[in-house]
C-alpha cells in the first residue's frame, strides 16, 4: 500500500486553494498518478471525491516518486504454494517468451520487457538482461523485482530476487525461483479499480458548458463505473465523459458518449455510483483503454474487478 511510501502522505483539504495550480503530485491508493503538479483542483466537489478515495500527495514538491511497488509487490512464500494457487508450469512458459520485469524503485521507467532464456524447475530463472534507451540496466544481487506473463485469459505475476548478472558471454539474470505464482483470469473485457478524474456532462445541459466532477473508479475497454457527490443522470441517459488515460509512456485524453446502465446511491460510501456503457470511441482511444487495462493487471492482478 501507498502507506509504505515515506515521500507520500495523505491529502489534506487545507493543502488546496481552488481553482490554484497544485504544487504536488496527487496520487491514489496504490501510487499511481491521479493529477500532475500544476493541475488545479477546480472544485469542492472535485475535493470531496478525492478526500474518499483516501488520495496522497508527495511530502514535498520534486521528482516522481515510486510507484509503491514494494507496498503493491506479491510477498515471498516462506513455505508451500496454497491450495489451489497456480504452479510455475501452469504459465506454460516457452524460450523466448516475452515477460515484463518491473524493476527496482529508483529505476525511471519502471517496467522493461526480458525474454526468458530458461529454467531449471525450484532452482532458478534465465532472462536476456533488461535494457532502457538501449542500454543494459546494471541490477544488483539482491535487488527484487516482479514479473509478469499473459497467457490465453490469464495474468500471471510472481516475485523474485536477483541471485546473479552475467556480463561475459551470455549475458543473462539469474533470478531465485518463484515460491509462489499468482494468477487472475481475464475476461472478454477485463474491468479494473481505478481513481481517474473525470468531467461528466448532459447533451445540450448547462448554457454555460459547466461539468460535473466524478472519479471513475473502475474501467473497462467497453465502459466505466463513476462515483460523484451528485446525482448527474438516470438509467437510459446519455452522458458525455471526458478523462485523462495515464499509461506507462503516454497520456491520451479521452473524450466520448456513454450510456448510464446503473445509477443509484450508496450509503457504504456516501456517494452517488453511475455504471457507463461507452458509446462511439475513437480506434485510438479503443487502443489507450485496452493498453491500460492490461497494464494495470500486470502489475496488480488484485485490481481485477
Amino acid at each position: 500500500m501507498s502507506s509504505a511510501d515515506p515521500s507520500l502522505v495523505p491529502l489534506g483539504v487545507h493543502d488546496v486553494e481552488m481553482g490554484r495550480p497544485f504544487p504536488w503530485r496527487v496520487y491514489d491508493e496504490t501510487s499511481r498518478l491521479i493529477l500532475e503538479a500544476g493541475e488545479a483542483i477546480a472544485s469542492a466537489d472535485l475535493m470531496e471525491l478525492l478526500l474518499a478515495c483516501r488520495a496522497r500527495r508527495e511530502a514535498a514538491p520534486g521528482p516522481v516518486p515510486g510507484e509503491g511497488a514494494a507496498g503493491r509487490s506479491l510477498r515471498r512464500s516462506s513455505g508451500r504454494r496454497g491450495p489451489g494457487a497456480p504452479a510455475f508450469h501452469d504459465m506454460r512458459l516457452q524460450i523466448g517468451d516475452r515477460l515484463h520485469l518491473e524493476l527496482p524503485a529508483q529505476w525511471e521507467a519502471r517496467r522493461v520487457i526480458v525474454r526468458l532464456i530458461g529454467y531449471v524447475d525450484g532452482e532458478a530463472v534465465l532472462v536476456t538482461v533488461p535494457s532502457l534507451n538501449g542500454r543494459p540496466v546494471p541490477l544488483l544481487e539482491g535487488e527484487r523485482v516482479r514479473v509478469r506473463f499473459f497467457s490465453g485469459l490469464r495474468v500471471y505475476g510472481f516475485e523474485s530476487f536477483v541471485d546473479r548478472v552475467c556480463w561475459q558471454g551470455l549475458e543473462y539474470v539469474q533470478l531465485a525461483f518463484p515460491k509462489e505464482i499468482h494468477a487472475v483470469e481475464v475476461r472478454k473485457a477485463p474491468r479494473v479499480r481505478t481513481c481517474i478524474v473525470a468531467d461528466v456532462r448532459r447533451p445540450g445541459g448547462a448554457a454555460d458548458g459547466s461539468a460535473a466532477p466524478a472519479l471513475i473508479v473502475n474501467l473497462s475497454t467497453s465502459g466505466a463505473g463513476l462515483m460523484a457527490c451528485r446525482e448527474v443522470a438516470g438509467c437510459g441517459e446519455r452522458l458525455e465523459l471526458s478523462f485523462a488515460l495515464r499509461t506507462e509512456n503516454t497520456t491520451t485524453r479521452i473524450g466520448t458518449g456513454a450510456v448510464v446502465h446503473s445509477a443509484g446511491f450508496k450509503p457504504a460510501t456516501g456517494k452517488f455510483h453511475f455504471g457507463v456503457q461507452f458509446e462511439g470511441l475513437e480506434n485510438v482511444q479503443r487502443l489507450a483503454l485496452q493498453v491500460f487495462v492490461l497494464e494495470r493487471l500486470y502489475e496488480d492482478p488484485s485490481s481485477h474487478v
